[in-house]
């Protein structure tokens, strides 16, 4: 049995799923933005309303998992925030697994590789089948019945919904105040908000 049955996700398992998420639907804004093929079955209007979808989902993401407003005061207030960033990101992985499908079937015909196997060159591999071979990070079909990061979108808000039986999530330990900032999230910001700001423009 998995040792993390029977208990809630951790803050550190959101946000690592968080950061996933982000990752996997910056490079699909990417691939919307700048197809690398024009000889495909999708309008540039389908293009542009599919990627205002994943950057609305990206921008709601960053949002929620912004280091910037966590609280340094107390332990407590950190909790208090932790968790209500948590019921938020709920909220939004289920958005992002209604979209998994949508963005799968997309990514195969814009890069023009299935999703499963005989990849077409290293940006479908790392979209299908997650970086460096990180199967559970790849949004494979989107479906999670196969697997990979749908399956493990899904499983994670099974354990945090499980019934009141189940066992409270892992306290946090920090021992010392102020938290400490994991920056990541603004690094992506500060490199790709230009881009981000264009990523809605149909060539």
């Amino acid at each position: 049995m998995d040792r993390h049955e029977g208990q809630k996700p951790s803050h550190e398992e959101w946000q690592h799923w968080a950061q996933v998420v982000g990752d996997r639907l910056m490079t699909c804004i990417q691939i919307y933005s700048r197809p690398p093929y024009r000889d495909v079955p999708m309008t540039a209007m389908e293009r542009h309303t599919r990627n205002a979808a994943a950057i609305d989902l990206l921008h709601r993401l960053h949002k929620l998992t912004d280091e910037t407003a966590t609280p340094t005061d107390s332990l407590a207030e950190v909790a208090y925030h932790d968790e209500r960033m948590i019921a938020g990101l709920i909220v939004l992985m289920d958005d992002v697994l209604r979209h998994m499908c949508q963005l799968s079937a997309d990514m195969q015909l814009l890069l023009k590789s299935p999703w499963h196997s005989d990849h077409n060159g290293r940006v479908a591999v790392e979209i299908f089948c997650g970086p460096a071979g990180a199967m559970q990070e790849g949004i494979g079909s989107g479906r999670p019945e196969h697997g990979r990061l749908p399956a493990a979108l899904s499983d994670l808000l099974r354990r945090e919904r499980g019934d009141k039986r189940r066992k409270p999530r892992i306290a946090l330990i920090r021992n010392d105040l102020p938290r400490p900032q994991d920056t990541s999230h603004r690094r992506w910001g500060d490199h790709n908000a230009r881009f981000l700001r264009q990523a809605g423009r149909v060539e």
